[in-house]
C-alpha cells in the first residue's frame, strides 16, 4: 500500500471504530521485522485479531488483542492500548467482508449455486483465544525460511501448499494461526495457500479483508 493511501488515526479515536475479528497487520521496524516483510515479499511482518474482552454491568468493554507472538512465547491476549506507544503509525487495521459468497457447479443439477457465509467475529476470535497457551511455532518460521531462501518448496507437493486440511493447527505462528481460524468460519482468506504457508504479507491480499485505517 502506497503511504499517501494511508490513513491515521489516534488510538482514543480509532478504538470505537474497531470491531471484533478485524485483523491487525504490523509493519515492525525491528531487525527481524525487516527479515520477515523479505521473506513474506511485503510489508508485514506480524499479525493480530481485535477482540472486545466483556465487561460486567457499569465496567467498559477492554478492547484486545490475540495472537500468536514469538516474543511472549505463544499464543497471548493483550490490551491494545499498551501497544502504543511502540508500535505507532504501524498497525494497520483490516476489516472483513460482512459475507463471504461462494459459488459453486453442481453436478447433479447442471446448475451453479451460491452458497452465503456470514461473517461471525466472536466465533473466530473465540477459536483464536481457544489456541493461546499453545507454545511458538519456530518451526515454522524455518521452514518458511528454508521455503522461500533455501528452495525448499521443491520438497513439499502442491497439495501441502495450497490445500486447507481441517486438522489441529500445527506449529502455529501469528498468521497461520489467523488464517485457521477463519478457515474454520468458512472464510477462506487466501485461495490456493494452505493455513499452514499464510505470512503476514498474504493477508494483505485477500479478497475477504479491506483495509481501514492506521493507528497512531
Amino acid at each position: 500500500m502506497r503511504e499517501k493511501d494511508r490513513i491515521y488515526l489516534p488510538f482514543s479515536e480509532a478504538k470505537r471504530y474497531i470491531e471484533e475479528g478485524d485483523v491487525l497487520l504490523y509493519r515492525g521496524d525491528c531487525w527481524y521485522s525487516f527479515f520477515i516483510k523479505r521473506i513474506g515479499h511485503g510489508e508485514y511482518s506480524h499479525s493480530g485479531l481485535a477482540s472486545w474482552h466483556n465487561g460486567t454491568p457499569g465496567v467498559e468493554k477492554i478492547l484486545e488483542t490475540v495472537e500468536f507472538n514469538g516474543n511472549r512465547g505463544g499464543g497471548a491476549t493483550i490490551k491494545m492500548e499498551n501497544l502504543f506507544p511502540e508500535y505507532s503509525r504501524q498497525i494497520d487495521i483490516y476489516r472483513p467482508n460482512s459475507t463471504n459468497e461462494m459459488k459453486k457447479f453442481d453436478l447433479s443439477t447442471h446448475t451453479i449455486k451460491t452458497e452465503i457465509v456470514k461473517f461471525n467475529g466472536k466465533l473466530i476470535t473465540n477459536t483464536m483465544r481457544g489456541l493461546t497457551g499453545l507454545p511458538y511455532g519456530w518451526r515454522r518460521i524455518w521452514w518458511f525460511i528454508c521455503r522461500n531462501i533455501f528452495l525448499g518448496r521443491f520438497f513439499y507437493s502442491v497439495e501441502d501448499l495450497t490445500s486447507d486440511a481441517q486438522r489441529p493447527i500445527i506449529y502455529p505462528v501469528c498468521s497461520t494461526a489467523i488464517a485457521y481460524c477463519f478457515s474454520l468460519a468458512n472464510f477462506d482468506l487466501i485461495h490456493e495457500r494452505a493455513d499452514e504457508w499464510t505470512e503476514p504479507s498474504n493477508l494483505a491480499l485477500s479478497p475477504l479483508l479491506n483495509y481501514m485505517f492506521t493507528i497512531e
